[in-house]
């Protein structure tokens, strides 16, 4: 089995879900001969030896469909080791971008008080209590229910 695979460099967020604009193509290149597994989350293989791939830090495999983060080794003078880890925001990015979805809960801020009828929460019990890392909140026996939001 053998793939073809592009090489970019990147200056994007790695949490950025778009980012098209910031990164560069460098080059395209076929694998060599793979001869063991592939995993498609994180690909270890290799490609013949090009100068302008050593400054790569960002991939895309055709064959996957895939963008993945990745790092560059020279094994020898002939070949070159790719270590891969995917990239599910822009792998996925049009379906993320076109999924209908209502956010209720954010990892920042507070509560937006809209009902989320997965959760056993009545709105008048909320209670809000600052909790260090280290400690253990003071909760006390009885039928309420509580969100744990971290920031």
């Amino acid at each position: 089995m053998s793939f073809t695979v592009s090489f970019f460099t990147s200056t994007a967020n790695p949490k950025k879900l778009d980012k098209s604009g910031d990164i560069t193509i460098i080059g395209t290149a076929k694998t060599l001969h793979v001869k063991h597994k592939i995993d498609m989350l994180n690909p270890v293989f290799d490609v013949d030896y090009n100068s302008l791939f050593l400054p790569a830090n960002y991939c895309y495999i055709a064959e996957f469909g895939r963008y993945y983060f990745c790092t560059v080794a020279t094994d020898t003078a002939q070949k070159m080791t790719i270590s891969c880890t995917v990239d599910p925001l822009y792998s996925f990015a049009s379906y993320i971008e076109n999924c209908p979805c209502t956010v209720v809960r954010a990892e920042l801020g507070a509560p937006t008080y809209i009902v989320d009828n997965k959760y056993p929460i009545h709105q008048s019990k909320y209670r809000f209590q600052g909790i260090d890392f280290d400690a253990s909140p003071d909760f006390y026996s009885g039928s309420e229910h509580f969100v744990l939001i971290t920031r």
